[in-house]
């Protein structure tokens, strides 16, 4: 060190400087020669690549100085994978490649439909939604709310139902139909006095159902003081002995006929456009019901809200439980007058009126021939000693 000082003190200013060049470029000879000591063929970590041992699969990155140690290390390469701009602890796992946002399954879906509003007053026909009491009148305002998105009406004001999405007690053509038993309440030679006033119904849609069950039905509201779920108990319908009570007997007479009665009026007097849904239909084939109603009301179909109305029509809040055998509750003077109803129905129904839409037929249960084919079988329950 000291001999290059003197020298460099000697000697002029280029002269030193190109002494230490030289010096640089022989250290950097040096340098070159050892690193030919590795082995050329150890992939080594560069360029953005790690090494990915064979025997236990974690990367290792050590490079020894020592040759030996080098070819030994570089008998476990078995492949060079590139190593990710961000590390994979930081990205998450087993996660599927759909986006955030799906679908909303068919339940969510149908739970955020709107809610059912009102009509644009004096756009459309004033409608009547007709049945014989115990017939599935509410259970068809339920249907109509979810398929069509708007309220039904309701002459009678019922209190038990006065928040239920879709009801209200309306009277006009801001609703898609309006709930009436008439005649079954009023004067059965006058219009229906429920009607608003200066008005008619100019279209109906009757609901129909068998006049055993429909008595039956009506019976257990009036038996259970105007429930439309609950069923009035057995003693009220049968004696101790097994034979009709007087109060059923003599219901179940009077309302069969009223149940003719309500038909011919809607039919032979009532010269609007008609409707005619069998509650038996309803129960077997509902979505072809409910396209029928949808077309006679003359409004656009929305797919979505018809296939929410039969999911939520199998939950049945609607109806009654009731095991009871029809078979002990009707005597032969009862069925001898259900014979004579349906079959002055069938001849009504069988009628060419050009005011009916012919999209229904009567279901086979209507004939009367197959009544008393029905009940000539009588359950144990009825035999008594």
């Amino acid at each position: 060190m000291d001999m290059l000082t003197r020298l460099c003190c000697k000697g002029t200013r280029k002269r030193c400087l190109l002494l230490f060049g030289v010096l640089y470029l022989i250290f950097a000879i040096a340098l070159v020669r050892n690193s030919n000591n590795f082995d050329d063929s150890l992939p080594l970590v560069e360029n953005n690549y790690e090494i990915v041992s064979r025997k236990n699969g974690y990367p290792s990155n050590h490079i020894s100085p020592i040759k030996e140690a080098a070819k030994a290390l570089a008998k476990e390469v078995v492949q060079i994978k590139p190593i990710s701009k961000q590390a994979d602890y930081l990205q998450p796992k087993n996660l599927s490649s759909k986006p955030l946002t799906q679908e909303k399954s068919p339940d969510t879906l149908c739970k955020s439909l709107p809610k059912p509003t009102f009509l644009e007053p004096g756009k459309r026909p004033l409608t009547a939604l007709h049945s014989f009491p115990g017939s599935g009148n509410t259970w068809m305002r339920v249907l109509l709310s979810s398929l069509t998105g708007y309220n039904t009406g309701d002459i009678y004001k019922d209190g038990a139902f006065a928040k239920t999405p879709g009801f209200s007690y309306r009277k006009d053509d801001t609703v898609v139909a309006v709930k009436t038993h008439h005649p079954f309440w009023d004067d059965f030679n006058g219009a229906d006095p429920a009607a608003p006033a200066g008005r008619y119904w100019e279209r109906a849609i009757l609901i129909v159902r068998h006049p055993l069950d429909a008595t039956i039905s009506v019976f257990n509201f009036f038996g259970t003081h105007g429930s439309h779920t609950r069923v009035a108990k057995l003693e009220k319908f049968l004696l101790p002995n097994g034979k009709p009570s007087k109060s059923w007997e003599k219901f179940a007479h009077d309302q069969i006929r009223n149940w003719g009665r309500c038909l011919e009026y809607w039919i032979n007097i009532f010269k609007g456009k008609i409707l005619i849904i069998f509650y038996e239909d309803l129960k077997v084939d509902l979505k072809r019901q409910l396209i029928n109603i949808n077309n006679f009301l003359g409004l656009p179909l929305d797919e979505t809200r018809l296939n929410c109305t039969i999911e939520s029509n199998m939950q049945q809040k609607f109806h009654r439980n009731q095991n009871i055998d029809k078979r002990i509750l009707y005597d032969t003077s009862m069925l001898n007058e259900v014979e004579v109803v349906l079959d002055n129905v069938k001849i009504l129904l069988t009628t060419n009126y050009t005011h009916i839409d012919e999209t229904f037929s009567m279901p086979a249960s209507y004939a009367s021939n197959l009544i008393r084919e029905n009940f000539s079988v009588k359950p144990d329950s009825e035999k008594h000693p």
